[in-house]
C-alpha cells in the first residue's frame, strides 16, 4: 500500500491525518519518491507503521509538505538514492517516534 498526498500546479494543497494505519511493501521505484508515503499536503502520522517500503527517495516517507510525526515507526525502508527511511524537504516535526534500520543512503 502506498499513500500520495498533495495537489500539483493550481491544485490545492490536501490535509489528512491518519491514526494508528500500517503502511508496508509499498514500492515506487518507478515514480522515484515515497515508497509509502509521498507528502505534498499537510499530514500528521499519529501511532502509525511505516516499514519494508521502497523507493530512489524516501523509501517510507517523502515530504514537500507539511509533515508531523507522533508515537510512530518508521523501519527497514529503502531507497536506492537518498533517504531510506524519510527524505524530508518540507516542513517536518517528529516526537516519540522510533526509526530503527533506516536503510538506504
Amino acid at each position: 500500500m502506498s499513500v500520495h498526498l498533495g495537489g500539483d500546479g493550481d491544485e490545492p494543497r490536501r490535509l489528512a491525518t491518519l491514526t494508528g494505519l500500517s503502511v508496508r511493501n509499498g514500492n515506487h521505484a518507478a515514480s522515484a519518491l515515497g515508497g509509502g508515503i509521498s507528502n505534498n499536503g499537510t499530514l500528521t502520522l499519529s501511532h502509525c507503521v511505516i516499514e519494508n517500503n521502497a523507493a530512489n527517495y524516501g523509501g517510507g516517507i517523502s515530504n514537500f509538505g507539511e509533515l508531523t510525526v507522533l508515537g510512530s515507526t518508521i523501519r527497514a525502508n529503502t531507497a536506492t538514492l537518498w533517504g531510506g527511511g524519510l527524505v524530508l524537504y518540507g516542513t517536518t516535526t517528529i516526537r516519540g517516534c522510533d526509526a530503527s534500520r533506516p536503510l538506504g543512503h
